[in-house]
């Protein structure tokens, strides 16, 4: 899959860099889009502060 077709799946981010780790694993790492303010994940408000990382088995 393209990086750019992964950009779907995690609304108001953009994909900044991608790379396998491992056989069958794929590190994506993504950015907030410029042009909108994040939202957190866990409680989905605005909020231009990162207060939740996590990674994500798919």
């Amino acid at each position: 899959m393209h990086p750019i077709d992964l950009a779907a799946f995690w609304p108001g981010y953009e994909v900044a860099a991608s790379r396998p780790v491992a056989e069958n694993t794929l590190l994506i790492e993504l950015e907030p889009q410029a042009t909108q303010v994040p939202r957190c994940g866990r409680c989905q408000q605005p909020s231009p502060l990162i207060h939740e990382r996590r990674l994500r088995q798919v």
